[in-house]
């Protein structure tokens, strides 16, 4: 049988070392995922061997619980068009184990219960597709201390979502948290909220590596943080030392 791997030495070795598992996967499977992948996907050759470099396990779902439920639910919920559909799986094998997504149905209502516009949502799975893998309980968890810590409203938690979907991937115990816990050091609750709508990517800094010494720098010049425009928290060295020298040029002068 026609088998788009078999024309690659290299797919199959790997395979034989890295994954023997592959052996003992059922061969209506394989051919079934071979397939599906090949003809409803219309993926090439070298997707195929991306997707299966990156996920051998992808040959042992079944298509008719696995590959074509997953394929339905991002056409036909999320409004995915084929190739969308292609470049997500093949970014993010795992959004194809359908079958193991026991909480993906509550992951949409949460999505629906968010977002007004469709293409938010089609926007945040293109993103981080890894968000429908994700239980539900620690995606409402994240959501929600967002929305606490800073007071946002509806729109407001929108706007910072949609423009920073990673959001809901990081965990809060030992990434957000300590970082708006540190910005609140500096600033009213009232003045970090202005400071991350403005800016909602700072919260995707590491938070020694960047945010701290750069809030450092801000108050060794003497400003109040929430005085200062919030790109700087996002922007290099030499953007920084621009934006300084400007200051203290207008100061001198």
């Amino acid at each position: 049988d026609k088998c788009p791997l078999s024309q690659n030495a290299n797919i199959m070795v790997m395979l034989l070392t890295k994954h023997p598992e592959f052996f003992a996967y059922p061969m209506e499977n394989i051919r079934g995922a071979l397939s599906f992948a090949e003809e409803s996907l219309h993926m090439s050759v070298d997707d195929i061997e991306r997707l299966v470099t990156k996920m051998p396990v992808f040959l042992s779902y079944s298509v008719e619980n696995d590959l074509a439920p997953s394929t339905s639910f991002f056409q036909e919920e999320l409004g995915f068009s084929l190739s969308q559909i292609r470049r997500t799986i093949i970014t993010y094998p795992p959004v194809v184990n359908y079958s193991g997504h026991a909480n993906v149905e509550a992951v949409l209502d949460l999505m629906d219960e968010l977002f007004d516009d469709p293409k938010d949502i089609l926007r945040i799975s293109m993103v981080e597709p890894i968000v429908w893998s994700l239980p539900i309980d620690d995606l409402v968890s994240r959501v929600s201390f967002l929305s606490q810590t800073m007071e946002l409203d509806l729109d407001e938690l929108r706007s910072i979502l949609t423009s920073l979907p990673k959001l809901f991937t990081l965990r809060v115990d030992n990434n957000v948290m300590p970082k708006l816990e540190f910005f609140l050091q500096h600033m009213s609750k009232e003045d970090l909220r202005d400071y991350v709508l403005e800016s909602p990517t700072i919260l995707s800094s590491s938070l020694d590596g960047r945010i701290r010494p750069r809030i450092g720098q801000i108050l060794e010049l003497g400003f109040d943080i929430s005085d200062t425009p919030a790109y700087l928290m996002m922007s290099n060295n030499k953007q920084f030392e621009a934006w300084r020298d400007q200051f203290t040029t207008t100061v001198s002068g």
